[in-house]
């Protein structure tokens, strides 16, 4: 719990350094890449999974490629792919990932607790025209989907913490109205489970969404394409108020 105090304190701290002004309560997500343990892990067992066929045949071209050292970093390179471009769907409004990992979107409920689903495509339920009633997952084993609870709650020396934990898909396949969707293969990101510490604050910032991969990802883009008429674009307007603050807001709340 240390360490994720200080993650915690560094984040705010990183809020108030850049001098980003929020009038408007928003939900923070940011996707970021893996700590170094972690991909020690995701090292150890690529090697017993598909990656390891990968390196086979790396090993297999000019000697110049066989090197550790390449090989290595080569298989690294897999869990630090780009942090931009992966669209995010919450109450109406579509946003996408910036070149930080950030995803953001004006909070349009009052309860401590979100829900994060993961998965390549949704289901737009419409009542007519482009407007709809809910969403749903779909149904079909080309799209998988995993649901993560993500609630803050208090602990008995009143301290904030971030209580997530993996759940299952409703039966019936419908999107709780309080569930940020990320348009992206479940394998590609890895979310945090357990107590995770936080803070109190009129801002809903989530702990961070390890992204280790973007497998697929064009195949989840194109498939947005149908959903975005449904849902209205985050606009972000930013200004620089000093030299060293920088004023973002939320447009069209």
């Amino acid at each position: 719990m240390k360490g994720l105090g200080i993650f915690s304190i560094a984040i705010f701290a990183i809020f108030f350094y850049m001098g980003i002004a929020h009038a408007d309560s928003r939900i923070v997500v940011y996707l970021a890449h893996p700590p170094k343990d972690l991909i020690t892990a995701l090292e150890r067992e690529a090697k017993n999974m598909s990656l390891d066929g990968a390196i086979n045949q790396m090993e297999a071209l000019n000697p110049n490629y066989t090197s550790q050292k390449l090989l290595k970093s080569s298989l690294r390179s897999y869990f630090t792919p780009p942090l931009s471009g992966l669209v995010a769907l919450y109450s109406g409004y579509m946003a996408m990932s910036d070149t930080d990992g950030l995803i953001t979107f004006p909070l349009r409920h009052g309860s401590p607790k979100i829900y994060v689903a993961l998965t390549p495509d949704v289901k737009v339920v419409t009542i007519k025209g482009n407007t709809f009633s809910h969403r749903e997952f779909i149904s079909d084993p080309n799209v998988p989907a995993q649901l993560f609870s993500f609630e803050m709650k208090q602990d008995e020396k009143k301290i904030w913490y971030w209580d997530v934990q993996e759940i299952p898909v409703p039966a019936d396949k419908k999107i709780n109205p309080l569930t940020l969707v990320i348009l992206t293969y479940p394998k590609n990101i890895v979310v945090p489970q357990g107590h995770i510490m936080a803070s109190e604050n009129t801002q809903l910032i989530l702990p961070r969404l390890y992204l280790v991969s973007r497998s697929n990802c064009e195949d989840a883009l194109l498939r947005s394409i149908d959903t975005r008429r449904y849902f209205e674009p985050v606009m972000i307007q930013e200004q620089k108020s000093s030299d060293f603050c920088i004023q973002k807001m939320i447009t069209n709340l």
